[in-house]
């Protein structure tokens, strides 16, 4: 069967939809996987990956950045011309004039449920009319959780039944790094104490500012023993405090280091489809602690201790909790690691493969 996949999202920088991408396309070239697969990107994408030279993968980088162009025009096109029996589109841009089975995932609605994005009138009903074209259109839903299929049935009215739950798998890579990878990677970033990690981006529903403001009060009893490392970030939402240190792009290759020097990783988020770098950290023994709002108790179970992400006192309590406690610490490292330990991307990868082939064959 030949499988098109939209790998407009495929860049070097490996976050969410770029990284499940990764991790399923490393599976594939690694294992017996009889299909093939043709990936079309744009001048943006990133395929300079040793496994995508394998014999499965055909590349194709389609000229111009006019998503609406793009997608019904020149990839309904190149799809057509090439013969292609299943289309998967990771997000819900897809063609719609075209007889071809598709797929498509929605791995959240952060703009539908999240202020101030879901004050966003008219943009927002400019994106749900386009999702709810994509939907109807799409053989299968793929999402990453129950609660996201949940909010994707109440706030965009989908069949249940069109919605495959697929859990997102940890790269084997994540398992504790050495000390002395830890130590190398603390005097690249200047690093210079004990630190409290961070992984994301600025986006409002990450929450940053709270934590900032969180980890300010709990200074009060570190006396700045600890830093706050915010790894995605290019500056610190408070400027010039010393007790905060933005650094920036991380290679993927030095995240289990990162993750393993950490006493502690924070996920302050209001709202998420999954938390895949949570389970990363917890891999590679780092305690975590957790917003308790939508996905996060699903995936992370146990493992984490959680927090309300709306109060920064809250937030500053369980910080000193687990820095205070050496022994809840090394507990919480036990369970995060079995905790990561059910998450593969084997397991990902078979599903999708498994949702794909359904959908080819699917009458109607």
């Amino acid at each position: 069967m030949k499988i098109g996949i939209d790998c407009r999202e495929f860049t070097g920088n490996l976050t969410g939809i770029s990284r499940v991408l990764f991790n399923f396309f490393k599976y594939v070239a690694e294992n017996d996987i009889k299909h093939e697969f043709l990936l079309f990107g744009n001048n943006k994408t990133y395929f300079d990956y040793d496994f995508l030279k394998s014999g499965k993968f055909k590349i194709f980088r389609l000229k111009g950045n006019m998503f609406f162009l793009w997608d019904q025009v020149k990839q309904r096109r190149a799809l057509e011309r090439n013969s292609v029996d299943l289309f998967y589109s990771p997000y819900y841009k897809m063609p719609f004039y075209t007889k071809i089975p598709s797929i498509i995932s929605l791995f959240d609605l952060t703009y539908f449920v999240v202020e101030p994005y879901s004050k966003r009138m008219f943009y927002n009903a400019y994106l749900k009319f386009y999702i709810s074209r994509s939907v109807s259109k799409a053989k299968k839903i793929i999402t990453c959780s129950e609660y996201s299929k949940r909010d994707i049935v109440n706030i965009l009215g989908v069949d249940q039944r069109k919605i495959e739950v697929v859990y997102l798998g940890v790269s084997e890579k994540f398992v504790p790094a050495a000390e002395a990878g830890i130590t190398a990677l603390k005097n690249k970033y200047s690093i210079d104490r004990k630190y409290v990690l961070y992984t994301g981006n600025k986006s409002e529903h990450k929450n940053l500012r709270r934590l900032v403001k969180a980890f300010g009060l709990a200074q009060e009893t570190l006396k700045n023993e600890y830093c706050l490392v915010l790894a995605g970030v290019d500056q610190s939402p408070t400027g010039s405090d010393i007790s905060v240190k933005a650094i920036g792009h991380v290679h993927d290759n030095e995240l289990p280091a990162l993750y393993s020097g950490a006493r502690l990783l924070v996920i302050p988020s209001l709202y998420e489809g999954f938390g895949l770098p949570a389970l990363e950290a917890m891999a590679c023994a780092c305690p975590v602690i957790s917003s308790d709002t939508s996905c996060m108790p699903e995936i992370f179970g146990g493992a984490p201790l959680y927090f309300n992400p709306f109060s920064a006192l809250d937030i500053k309590n369980r910080i000193l909790e687990v820095l205070g406690n050496a022994n809840l610490a090394q507990e919480m490292k036990q369970r995060g690691i079995e905790r990561a330990s059910g998450f593969r991307v084997e397991h990902m990868a078979k599903r999708f493969l498994e949702v794909f082939e359904a959908a080819a064959t699917a009458k109607g």
